[in-house]
Formats: C-alpha cells, structure tokens, sequence
C-alpha cells in the first residue's frame, strides 16, 4: 500500500464502502435480523433502493426505466446501465497515505 501510494496506483472496483457509510444501515439490519451486515446484504438493499427509485419512472416497463436510470449511488454499489443490459459504473479508487480512497 505505501509502494502503491508512491506510485499514484488507481483501480476499479464495484462495490465500496465508504467508512461510516453503512453504520445506520448495519444496526438496523442486525436489530431485523440477528446477524451482521455483509456484502449480499448490502447489495439486496442497494438494489432494491434502486429499482424503488424506477417505478416511479415514466418509461413504459421496469426494464426499460433501469436501462435510462442515471447513475444511482447506494451504499455500497453504483447502478448505471447507459441504456444498455450492463452495469456500467464503478468506484475509481486511489492510493493516498497507505489507504485506498475513493476519487470517484
């Protein structure tokens, strides 16, 4: 990490969770269900937040509202389709100090 960071190393990623982000999330999650939040728990709300958010679209179906949604961010995962069947967007991280940080 200290190497990457003397180097200026920046890479992608599709899931990333920015410290403090998810706390409200975690305890409510645990209080519901009796264990810790993980990576498929936060994908299912993030995802779910996202399709709530298209049905109040005015594109004729569901699939067609994600395919022109503009970029959602939840808490741990970014949704953008550009019109097409893929997930297009990602988190650009960066070294600074020894840690990756999120650039954009």
């Amino acid at each position: 990490a200290a190497r990457a960071t003397r180097l200026g190393a920046v890479f992608t990623q599709d899931f990333f969770v920015a410290p403090g982000a998810a706390d409200a999330f975690g305890r409510t999650y645990r209080a519901l269900s009796g264990i810790g939040q993980d990576r498929l728990s936060l994908i299912g709300y993030d995802i779910a937040r996202f399709l709530l958010r298209q049905l109040d679209s005015d594109e004729a179906t569901l699939a067609e509202a994600v395919r022109q949604a503009s970029r959602f961010d939840g808490v741990g995962h970014r949704f953008e389709f550009g019109g097409g069947q893929i997930n297009e967007a990602l988190f650009i991280l960066g070294f600074r100090d020894g840690q990756a940080v999120l650039l954009e």
